[in-house]
């Protein structure tokens, strides 16, 4: 709050602070954070701060009767949303009966603090919802009684609803050069692409393009902390420099992720990568990679330091 100065200004679901000020009723308010009311200026009612998205005046809303999603990725399964309520406060919204879904990363009023740098994900399959309700509800297909999800996120894991029956069907395969990496496989090998073969240090890295392919009849989602990880990196000589251009895959399709492989001695690497999904036989699918290092000199006639 302030005093003599414009109230503080709400991050991510705070109230803006008060302010009071005998010779300025010009200064206002805070305002509001998302979703929640402005501060008043106890000088001059009039300068209240303005509330975030969702409130009114120094109303806070309410958001998601049985859920809220703020970031991340969600994965419901056959889940059922029953008598749940979102509840407005006078002209304060209600919205999204049973979950809420967080549609955008900055605030208004300029403070992002707590804000999520992108939009959750909500991925699901056999979910049902019943007798929930929304204060605030236009009963749109993306704003009604069961959710408010502004920006489309949800994505069934068997098709393109969350209420779809689940298939259980996702089936993940990565391969190199069209040759399949088994998962688990521990042995770099020229022939899957797992081995780098010999780069000449401290020169030009070697670039491996690896495939994600989903063979099954239902979305594969990649749900993993990061859509791809790399662990047991000798001196971080393998580094991810592209990476899938999203978090699921749709059935019969695939995505390309890359390593890049930059020796700085003339001495063997290796490293392990990770990828989670939604698989259910195999979902943490790994892999060791490996390369040699060796001086500019062995390697002066060699062609082909890329083989994306």
């Amino acid at each position: 709050m302030g005093y003599s100065y414009r109230g503080t200004l709400g991050g991510f679901g705070g109230g803006g602070g008060f302010t009071y000020n005998d010779y300025s009723p010009m200064l206002y308010g805070g305002y509001g954070g998302f979703g929640a009311g402005g501060g008043t200026n106890g000088y001059a009612p009039s300068n209240d701060g303005l509330a975030g998205f969702g409130g009114s005046g120094q109303q806070a809303a309410g958001f998601g009767g049985a859920l809220f999603v703020r970031s991340g990725q969600l994965i419901l399964e056959a889940v059922q949303f029953n008598n749940n309520h979102a509840k407005g406060n006078g002209a304060a919204a209600g919205l999204g009966g049973a979950m809420f879904v967080q549609h955008i990363t900055s605030q208004a009023n300029g403070n992002n603090q707590g804000m999520p740098d992108s939009i959750p994900r909500v991925f699901g399959c056999s979910a049902t919802f019943s007798n929930n309700s929304a204060d605030t509800d236009p009963d749109t297909s993306l704003n009604n009684d069961d959710w408010f999800d502004l920006a489309n996120t949800q994505i069934g894991l068997s098709g393109s609803s969350v209420s779809d029956t689940c298939l259980n069907d996702h089936e993940i395969q990565i391969s190199d050069k069209d040759v399949e990496i088994a998962s688990s496989d521990s042995t770099p090998d020229l022939v899957d692409g797992t081995d780098f073969g010999e780069v000449m240090a401290n020169f030009q890295p070697k670039i491996a393009t690896f495939k994600i392919t989903n063979t099954g009849n239902s979305t594969l989602v990649l749900n993993g902390v990061e859509r791809i990880e790399l662990i047991n990196n000798d001196s971080g000589m393998f580094s991810l420099v592209v990476l899938p251009g999203s978090d699921y895959i749709q059935s019969n399709q695939s995505l390309d992720f890359k390593v890049a492989f930059n020796p700085t001695n003339w001495i063997a690497y290796s490293a392990t990568v990770i990828v989670m999904s939604s698989d259910e036989d195999e979902p943490v699918y790994s892999f060791d990679i490996g390369g040699q290092g060796i001086p500019y000199s062995e390697l002066v006639f060699q062609n082909g330091f890329d083989n994306q």
